[in-house]
């Protein structure tokens, strides 16, 4: 994986830039979800900070999606 000096992931800064194609894009490729930053701040909860909820909620489906397949 690779991420900048903030430890932020290409998924981190395309959440920042609200950039809702490259976030779904980045989800399909396997980029990892609950990835913290410097600041311990998950790409969720950089969406929910910036106050964008499509994000939020393609983020946190994502996640649930990702938990109940490992279950199974």
């Amino acid at each position: 994986m690779v991420a900048d000096y903030d430890m932020r992931t290409s998924l981190h800064i395309a959440v920042e830039r609200e950039q809702v194609v490259t976030v779904r894009f980045l989800i399909q490729a396997g980029a990892p979800l609950d990835f913290r930053n410097v600041y311990g701040k998950t790409p969720s909860d950089v969406a929910m900070n910036i106050g964008n909820w499509e994000i939020v909620f393609i983020l946190e489906t994502a996640l649930s999606a990702s938990v109940f397949s490992f279950l199974i």
